[in-house]
């Protein structure tokens, strides 16, 4: 993935197009729960993605709306008159990496507190892959944090600390409980030595 590449509309529309259909199966109306270590302590995020979420990380403009944007896309309808791109040249590096983004929490992955140096954004923390080469901005909500960027950037430049993330659970938005299948879960992570940790009750509701 070359972050300088300048895309073309054509190329930016099958882009869009390919990653929203991984989108729609890998993350939209999807909860997920990370959990991670400082130091001799686990910690836990609650993380969701919705279909209106999809355009923010793309960098495209347009005048669609965010979910009739993400729609086009999944009907392979998006026009190239829809497609527009920042000056910055932002839509292309996000371009770069959009296609990796369905899979970032299905792997070994780490997160950190922003360095607060995206003031324009304000993200609160990132999750990163560990190739370095995407970065994913979070601020937190009412009932679970959500996604409001998309950086073709290693975690290690954006925030201030990186921790690993040792296991990950998902379930659909709305759902009672979290599929006993991890998404991703590091061989040595054993959940039922956490009882005592908040993060366990959330993982056994009925």
């Amino acid at each position: 993935f070359v972050a300088s590449k300048k895309y073309t509309k054509e190329e930016a529309q099958r882009i869009l197009c390919a990653a929203a259909a991984q989108y729609k199966e890998k993350l939209a109306n999807r909860q997920f729960l990370l959990i991670y270590k400082i130091q001799q302590t686990y910690e836990y995020e609650v993380v969701s993605f919705s279909p209106g979420n999809f355009l923010h990380l793309t960098g495209i403009v347009t005048e669609k709306k965010p979910v009739e944007f993400y729609k086009l896309c999944l009907k392979q309808r998006l026009s190239v008159r829809d497609i527009g791109f920042k000056t910055d040249g932002n839509t292309h590096r996000k371009l770069a990496v959009l296609g990796l983004l369905p899979e970032l929490l299905y792997h070994r992955c780490w997160i950190g507190d922003t360095l607060g140096n995206d003031i324009a954004i304000r993200a609160e923390y990132y999750v990163g892959d560990t190739k370095c080469v995407m970065s994913l901005g979070f601020r937190s909500g009412r009932d679970y944090d959500f996604p409001i960027t998309l950086l073709n950037m290693s975690i290690r430049e954006v925030t201030r600390k990186e921790f690993k993330i040792y296991a990950i659970y998902t379930k659909k938005i709305g759902a009672p409980a979290y599929e006993p299948e991890p998404a991703y879960i590091e061989a040595d992570f054993d959940l039922n030595k956490y009882r005592n940790y908040d993060f366990y009750p959330l993982l056994r509701e009925e």
